[in-house]
């Protein structure tokens, strides 16, 4: 199949750049640049004693860590 030399063929992709570009500036105006809203300071690592965390820490004797087994070949 041969093409013309008036054949656009680059119009769709560069179209789809600058309709993209455009879509973006679009929700930039309408929404802005907002600096963030919250402020949760110095979460801990460890999620159940977050104060986020979902679920409160159960009753009883705390399980075991699993520890999986080392694999054959690794380094310690």
């Amino acid at each position: 199949m041969r093409r013309s030399r008036r054949d656009p063929g680059w119009l769709v992709p560069v179209g789809i750049s600058l309709a993209i570009i455009a879509w973006g500036q679009l929700l930039l105006a309408a929404i802005g640049s907002k600096p963030r809203a919250w402020s949760y300071t110095n979460v801990p690592y460890v999620p159940g004693q977050s104060f986020y965390a979902t679920e409160s820490p159960g009753r009883g004797p705390v399980p075991n860590q699993v520890e999986l087994p080392r694999f054959p070949g690794g380094v310690p």
